[in-house]
């Protein structure tokens, strides 16, 4: 899978499907600091990015984007649910 980059936020996204139905999303915060979103199976993608922005300070659009790609992940695997 080709992972997914916006260029106003350097947002990159990967799946990782193991055992365990867990998603991965590693977001550029600002310039060369990049943390980690993990989803697991039954997390809400609502609670999940918006504990994310509000601990590293992000913005609404990269809120809406974070949202957007965990929902595309999420519907990607077909018993995965949020």
């Amino acid at each position: 899978m080709k992972p997914m980059v916006s260029r106003k936020t350097n947002l990159i996204s990967s799946v990782r499907t193991k055992k365990k139905k867990t998603i991965r999303v590693e977001v550029g915060i600002a310039p060369g600091k990049k943390k980690v979103i993990i989803m697991q199976y039954g997390d809400s993608v609502l609670k999940v990015v918006e504990n994310f922005c509000k601990e590293h300070s992000l913005d609404t659009y990269t809120k809406n984007k974070l949202m957007d790609i965990l929902h595309k992940r999420t519907s990607e695997l077909t018993d995965f649910t949020c």
